[in-house]
């Protein structure tokens, strides 16, 4: 199980995806290439296997970066596995190097780093519930 967040340009000003006013049409991040060059910055030893696919191995998590089949990107998504605070950190750093904004998936909200992570935080304690071997009902 991952914890899912998009990451895709968004008005500063929103404080919720329900701010965001329709039709809206968002801005591209760039060339698939170019962007899987860009994102060695905040996930340094990050591998791309495959053009749409890269994946940064951290201490005790791991994020898999989604650039879609497109050759000009308009977002990408993050498949978070594994705990600590360190992966939300380094989502931080990408959204503020791409000049992007985090959506976690699971709640459908804008992410607010210096506020709150609860998205984050909820997932890891159904995570640690899943993964947990003496929880197991078999």
């Amino acid at each position: 199980m991952s914890w899912q967040v998009l990451l895709m340009e968004y008005p500063a000003e929103a404080r919720s995806v329900k701010d965001v006013p329709l039709p809206y049409r968002h801005q591209k991040l760039g060339e698939r290439e170019a962007l899987a060059a860009r994102l060695k910055e905040p996930f340094p030893g990050i591998e791309f296997e495959e053009p749409t696919w890269g994946v940064y191995t951290g201490n005790g998590f791991s994020i898999q970066v989604d650039l879609g089949e497109e050759p000009e990107v308009d977002h990408l998504t993050l498949h978070v596995q594994g705990g600590g605070e360190d992966a939300l950190r380094m989502i931080w750093q990408a959204t503020r190097m791409l000049g992007v904004r985090a959506v976690d998936v699971l709640t459908g909200e804008l992410l607010n780093f210096e506020e709150d992570a609860h998205g984050f935080r909820a997932w890891r304690g159904l995570d640690a519930f899943m993964l947990e071997p003496e929880d197991s009902v078999y």
